[in-house]
């Protein structure tokens, strides 16, 4: 198997769907609210790829060019920038405009297997969280009063 979040899509829309039937927040919005929010949230840059703008700041202190803290602002909104497409294209690009020798980019090559995998975990229970996040407020609150005994 692919370490690759668009292989399970089909699998988080149905965890997401049980969960909200294993908390009785099934209304006519939360049935069809995953079918939409997960293969939406796919294509926006998830935890596991945000995960790797810290490469950045390790391949900085490890070649003893360390990003100063008054960068970080900058290297969080180029990052997500970057981040809307391939990892193997937006850390390099990130590692030159900080001035980081490119020869780091090998250590992430090299630890890409392991990173692959953990980004797509990441990236599972992030895409899980963002849909059943992303419920009404009125269906969580119908759910508690149902889960209270009733409603009145």
């Amino acid at each position: 198997m692919a370490a690759d979040l668009f292989n399970v899509l089909p699998i988080l829309i149905q965890a997401c769907k049980d969960l909200f039937e294993r908390h009785r927040l099934v209304d006519d919005t939360t049935r069809t609210l995953p079918d939409v929010i997960v293969p939406t949230s796919f294509n926006f840059p998830h935890t596991g790829k945000l995960l790797s703008i810290s490469f950045i700041l390790f391949a900085g202190w490890f070649a003893d060019a360390a990003v100063p803290v008054t960068e970080y602002p900058r290297l969080a909104l180029t990052g997500l920038l970057t981040l809307f497409g391939s990892t193997t294209a937006a850390v390099p690009f990130l590692l030159d405009l900080f001035r980081i020798p490119t020869d780091t980019f090998r250590l992430f090559l090299a630890t890409s297997v392991v990173n692959a995998r953990f980004s797509a975990l990441l990236a599972a229970l992030h895409t899980v969280t963002v849909g059943c996040w992303a419920a009404p407020p009125s269906s969580a609150g119908a759910g508690a009063q149902a889960r209270a005994g009733g409603y009145g």
